[in-house]
């Protein structure tokens, strides 16, 4: 089955759960937050979310530092190394 995981189309074997998924991915699922069809995940069902033909996912992750007496807080996909700057 395909389904869209950041942008850009992924096989996946019928059944697979999306733990499987980022665990496939080499994703720690402790540190990402996983959105599917427009709807958040909760983290504590990522081994029986099924994931179904079609399915478009957004793996993120947040990254922050400090600089200059400044926190700087970033999201990026959890794939791909592109930041987005989280604006407070």
């Amino acid at each position: 089955m395909n389904i869209t995981v950041n942008g850009e189309i992924t096989v996946c074997n019928e059944g697979a759960t999306l733990l499987d998924l980022i665990l496939r991915l080499g994703l720690s699922p402790e540190k990402i937050v996983v959105e599917r069809n427009r709807d958040i995940v909760p983290a504590g069902t990522f081994a029986e979310t099924a994931l179904q033909d079609g399915d478009t996912l957004e793996l993120l992750q947040f990254v922050g530092g400090a600089s200059d007496n400044r926190i700087i807080m970033f999201v990026r996909p959890a794939s791909p190394d592109l930041f987005s700057p989280v604006l407070p």
